[in-house]
């Protein structure tokens, strides 16, 4: 029923509920008022025809007591009433005695009840009743039918003074058949014309507060059906107090609820990426004013967030979201929209700003605040921040080419070095087209094996001996020529293809190794540089194991080199790693050394044998004295620690030569080889021999 009902729309099932209930309740009294009118109408009659047979009683025995004979008028003005269907005076033996019916005098009242006048049901009623009553009772007695709807009534008369046991009987049928048809003709037609005029009032009452509700009702289902279709900007109207009024009340709270989080970032508090678009979108589209859309990113949250945790990453989130929020205010305004966009990613909507100048002011700022130290949870955090910058209309005529467009400069400031910003131009444009087709590409050239590994010596400066040949990855492409790694490394990494390639990397290194060894030059090895996504992997020390064993190289044979960012990307993790690779006799480099962010505490608990020098301090280290210093100093404390060093980027024979004397131990760069493939690696092999005349052989 439930069910049934459920399927039926109310504006439907009111009016059905409504006529139906007045139907039935019409008919209900009607039955009610028939039902009263008739039991009225049977006392009344009863009473009446009391009254007249105590008159004919009375009249009779007057008449026996005077001897006197009955008038036939007085039974004819008895008689005259249709009503009365038998009116007979019956002595002791039920012969009648009286009767205003003409031949029916000194007759049974058997013969008399077979006459005309009676049908066959009202014979049998008189019968039964004569045959159940008691005919020496003092006063009348009288009975109703509903059956023939028929009252009959009997009353002794003592037909003789001198004889008390003379009794004769009155026996009256009256019938109300008719009567009762006329009162529930009146009484219905009475009820249907009050009820209908009753029922036509409340029906145009019921009417208009039916289109009360329905319109209430209607507003109701139009605010949740554009609220389900995605306007969350839709409200219930509440009118009144009654039921519909606390449904409207109760969807405005569910709705603001939803609205909130919706909108609002759950992290931060602030506006969500949803909230941004939606004002963007129509402050762009309606306002006349410049704008510019800054896209940030944190630089090195990930780390915080993979090594320290999630609660610590949201704590820190909001504490940035704080600062962003606090310079916006102060540089741009409370007009200019903030809003997490996801992640680490933050997004500002600045307004009416024509000035470059005030934008890079607001950018600096912004940088500023956000490379500030924080204190979460007991951890001093550091992070920085990237920001592409598009300016409206210049960059986009919409929201979404704008954030396309920042966001694509902001990725250009972190490929160019981080915590810094960008604006938005033509050659940012056309980098990144050419960086989608470079991964369609690079897809391919997978497949096609394009890609191809040279090796570039490391020299050992005493005796000028190629200890090791670094593998680098290089390709050519059909379609775009020599491709650099700067261009097509980030992509493979991105992409998650590094894994695949790093693996098959070391594979052919090492087998390439195996060869040089197995062609006369046993101390000689391959260095391989390793990806985070590889060091990532739990198993990542079994995989090199089992291409050791594969390949036949010895483990001294091969160098893994990692930079310090991604030795402290998880330093637990990280450390069983290379403990392991250890143990096995593989040496490991630190690549890069230099350029990190990363505590040097870390040298003293990794199994690290080498320091390579990043090549920006190695370049121009013979005219830049604070260069030569900080080499200086890598070298020695290179040493200090046991480890040894590998200068990369030496370029000439005077930076060489400097290195030497500092007491560098190894080389590589241009000035002993640029990176060569394996047959001209074979030949550097077998030209080696010391870089300085006064070296030892």
């Amino acid at each position: 029923m439930k069910r049934l009902l459920s399927l039926i729309p109310f504006r439907i099932l009111f009016p059905v509920l409504f006529f139906s209930f007045t139907f039935v309740s019409v008919g209900v009294m009607i039955q009610t008022q028939v039902e009263s009118v008739t039991s009225n109408l049977i006392q009344d009659r009863k009473s009446l025809v009391a009254q007249n047979m105590s008159l004919t009683r009375s009249y009779l025995e007057e008449r026996q007591a005077a001897r006197e004979p009955v008038e036939e008028g007085f039974l004819r003005l008895l008689n005259a009433d249709p009503q009365i269907r038998l009116l007979v005076v019956l002595d002791n033996e039920n012969q009648v005695m009286h009767s205003p019916s003409p031949g029916l005098q000194g007759k049974s009242l058997e013969e008399t009840l077979e006459g005309p006048a009676l049908n066959k049901a009202e014979r049998a009623f008189v019968r039964l009743f004569m045959a159940n009553q008691n005919t020496k009772a003092d006063g009348p007695i009288l009975e109703y039918s509903e059956s023939t709807e028929d009252i009959i009534a009997l009353y002794p008369f003592r037909m003789d003074g001198n004889h008390q046991d003379r009794q004769g009987v009155i026996v009256q049928l009256y019938s109300l058949e008719n009567l009762i048809e006329r009162r529930r003709a009146a009484v219905t037609g009475n009820i249907l014309t009050t009820n209908l005029l009753i029922a036509g009032v409340l029906a145009a009452l019921a009417l208009g507060y039916y289109l009360f509700l329905m319109r209430r009702l209607q507003n109701l289902l139009d605010t949740t059906t554009a609220f389900g279709q995605g306007n969350l900007d839709s409200r219930a109207s509440v009118e009144g107090k009654d039921e519909i009024a606390h449904l409207s009340t109760t969807f405005n709270m569910m709705a603001d609820r939803i609205r909130s989080l919706a909108y609002r970032d759950a992290v931060t508090g602030i506006p969500n990426r949803l909230a941004f678009e939606t004002s963007a979108n129509r402050i762009l589209r309606f306002s006349k004013t410049r704008a510019a859309l800054l896209y940030l990113d944190l630089d090195g949250f990930k780390d915080i967030n993979d090594s320290l945790g999630h609660s610590t990453g949201d704590t820190m989130l909001d504490e940035v979201a704080n600062r962003l929020e606090s310079v916006v205010r102060n540089h741009a305004g409370d007009e200019s929209l903030l809003a997490r966009i996801g992640g680490d990613e933050f997004a500002i909507l600045v307004l009416g700003r024509n000035d470059r100048r005030n934008i890079e002011k607001l950018c600096e700022s912004l940088l500023q605040e956000v490379s500030r130290d924080y204190l979460v949870l007991g951890n001093v955090l550091h992070v920085t921040a990237s920001i592409g910058l598009a300016l409206y209309p210049d960059d986009g005529n919409n929201f979404e080419e704008l954030l396309k467009n920042a966001d694509a400069a902001m990725y250009s400031g972190k490929r160019s070095g981080k915590n810094t910003y960008i604006f938005f131009d033509q050659e940012i444009q056309q980098r990144n087209f050419r960086r989608v087709q470079l991964s369609s590409a690079l897809r391919r050239a997978l497949d096609r094996e394009e890609l191809r590994i040279h090796f570039q010596p490391i020299v050992d400066l005493k005796n000028g001996l190629i200890t090791h040949g670094e593998a680098l990855l290089r390709w050519t492409s059909p379609e775009f020529g020599v491709v650099t790694p700067s261009e097509f490394i980030p992509i493979l990494e991105e992409s998650g293809y590094i894994r695949d390639v790093g693996q098959w990397v070391l594979r052919q290194s090492c087998l390439t190794a195996a060869r040089w060894r197995a062609s006369g030059y046993p101390n000689t090895g391959v260095s391989v540089n390793v990806a985070v996504q590889q060091l990532s992997q739990k198993d990542f020390a079994r995989q090199v194991e089992q291409v050791l064993v594969e390949t036949g190289l010895d483990p001294s044979g091969l160098i893994l080199e990692i930079t310090e960012s991604e030795l402290m990307r998880r330093p637990a993790t990280t450390l069983r790693i290379l403990e392991t690779l250890d143990a096995m006799g593989v040496e490991l480099a630190v690549d890069d050394f230099g350029t990190g962010y990363s505590s040097l505490n870390y040298l003293k608990y990794f199994p690290v044998h080498y320091l390579k020098l990043d090549g920006t301090f190695i370049k121009s280290l013979d005219t830049d004295d604070d260069n030569a210093s900080i080499s200086r100093a890598v070298v020695e404390l290179a040493h200090a620690l046991k480890l040894r060093m590998i200068a990369e980027g030496v370029e000439s024979r005077t930076i060489a030569e400097f290195l030497r004397q500092e007491s560098c131990d190894m080389v590589q760069g241009f000035f002993t080889g640029a990176a060569m493939p394996e047959e001209d690696f074979l030949r550097a092999l077998s030209n080696q021999g010391p870089l300085f005349t006064d070296a030892a052989v």
